[in-house]
């Protein structure tokens, strides 16, 4: 929106409308708002703040900035509220603390329940791996002597197991054999 009047009115040109801040109740539809605006034909236009009536053909007093003063204004705000966030965060567990909970209590139990059940779940994992294992491996019988050309759980080159070998899984100790006897 641009205005013209006479010699020695201010001439201003509102390029863009970034937004309005507050509005007044005391004025009718008077808004803080904030637009880059190019005041009396200076480019580049500057980013204004200030108060205007709703048909923008009155304005109060307020502040133009430049870009760079703009990125300054915007990284000390972005400064001050992340040290107001991180201060806040220390308040909330000094409160949490005061109230006789230690900060993070819960989440550290849930942690320790998981861990747990992780663990338990491991073993419990492990246990049915080592027993299925032990129970698919040959164990080789006292005295026994194999053959270098089979393989360890008695089959050939080809997979395919010979009667000997057979017999040799399931055969019984000669000792378990014996105890075995002379219980009877």
């Amino acid at each position: 929106m641009a205005n013209e009047r006479g010699k020695d009115d201010i001439v201003f040109e509102i390029r863009a409308h970034l937004g309005v801040l507050s509005t007044k109740k005391d004025k009718d539809g008077w808004k803080r708002e904030l637009n880059l605006v190019s005041w009396n034909g200076q480019d580049p236009p500057k980013f204004d703040i200030r108060e205007w009536s709703d048909d923008h053909t009155r304005m109060s007093r307020g502040i133009t900035l430049y870009e760079q003063e703009m990125r300054k204004i915007v990284q000390y705000f972005t400064q001050f509220s992340n040290a107001r966030t991180i201060s806040e965060s220390r308040n909330n567990r000094n409160a949490a603390a005061r109230a006789g909970l230690k900060a993070g209590e819960e989440n550290r139990e849930i942690e320790s329940e998981e861990v747990g059940k992780k663990e338990s779940a491991e073993q419990g994992r492990d246990a049915i791996n080592d027993s299925a294992y032990a129970a698919s491996s040959k164990v080789p019988q006292a005295g026994a002597e194999e053959d270098v050309s089979e393989k360890q759980d008695g089959s050939d080159s080809h997979g395919e197991k010979d009667n000997d070998a057979m017999e040799h899984d399931f055969a019984v100790p000669e000792e378990e054999a014996q105890a075995e006897e002379a219980a009877f």
